[in-house]
């Protein structure tokens, strides 16, 4: 698995080019950004999850906070309207159950 955008792509400035024409990497770059003030980087792969519905491969024996939070978003996404799950994500991040009922507003 490639450890950088160099080993995709021929060159550094072919991965910027990418980078800069992609609308949907723009998007998300640009969202990310604006909750940037508000959650912790290590809640950027459960923001994904649950705004992008991107999923990620998670062991199952981490038990770091991203991975918890990233568990209980992906628990989240799949049953958006339970009570117990929304109170759980909660208590690990309340930004990023923000974020979520922010992005589920429109619907």
């Amino acid at each position: 698995m490639p450890t950088s955008l160099s080993c995709v792509w021929p060159g550094p400035d072919a991965a910027e080019s990418w980078l800069s024409t992609s609308h949907s990497f723009a998007s998300r770059w640009s969202a990310w950004c604006d909750l940037d003030p508000e959650l912790p980087l290590h809640a950027f792969p459960a923001w994904c999850r649950l705004t992008r519905a991107t999923e990620f491969p998670l062991p199952a024996t981490d038990q770091r906070l991203g991975a918890s939070l990233l568990r209980s978003a992906g628990q989240l996404a799949a049953c958006p309207s339970d009570l117990t799950l929304r109170k759980a994500l909660n208590s690990l991040c309340p930004g990023l159950l923000a974020a979520f009922l922010a992005g589920r507003s429109g619907y």
